[in-house]
C-alpha cells in the first residue's frame, strides 16, 4: 500500500481531518467550537460509535468518488445532537456515518422511531416467512 494512503486509516490522520472539517464548517456558519484532534482521536481509537456501538471502519470503499474513508457506510464522521448548538464537545459524538447520513437534521429520538419500526417489520416480515434473516454486522 501506498504510504500516503497508509495514513488514512490511522485514527490521528481521520482525527485532523474531522477537526478540520468541523472547524472551517463552525467558522463559516459562525458557530461555537471547543473541539480539539486529541479528543476526537481518543474517540477513534475507542473504536466504536457512540450511538450504536458498531465499530468504526477506517478503510475507504474504494468508490473512486474522493474523499477520506469515502462512501464507507461504517466510517466515523461527527454528529451534532443538536444542529444549531455547534461543534462543542458536549454536543457532538463521534458516530458512524450511516447513522449520521440516516438522521441528517432531525434529533436522535425521531430517527430511533424509524429505526424501531424498521425493525418491527424486519421480525414480523420473517415471522411470516416473507424475508430471510438479515446477517449481522461484521
Amino acid at each position: 500500500m501506498i504510504a500516503h494512503k497508509k495514513r488514512h486509516i490511522t485514527p490521528h490522520y481521520r482525527a485532523q481531518r474531522m477537526f478540520m472539517s468541523a472547524q472551517r464548517a463552525a467558522k463559516k456558519n459562525n458557530e461555537p467550537f471547543d473541539l480539539d484532534v486529541e479528543w476526537i482521536e481518543k474517540k477513534l481509537i475507542a473504536g466504536l460509535c457512540e450511538v450504536s456501538g458498531i465499530p468504526f471502519a477506517f478503510k475507504s470503499l474504494n468508490t473512486k468518488r474522493g474523499g477520506v474513508g469515502s462512501q464507507n457506510p461504517f466510517g466515523p464522521t461527527l454528529d451534532r445532537m443538536m444542529i444549531h448548538k455547534g461543534y462543542l464537545k458536549s454536543n457532538v459524538k463521534v458516530v458512524i456515518w450511516m447513522y449520521h447520513a440516516g438522521k441528517q437534521n432531525v434529533s436522535h429520538e425521531t430517527f430511533m422511531q424509524l429505526c424501531r419500526a424498521l425493525v418491527r417489520k424486519e421480525i414480523n416480515s420473517q415471522r411470516d416467512g416473507r424475508t430471510k434473516p438479515t446477517p449481522a454486522v461484521a
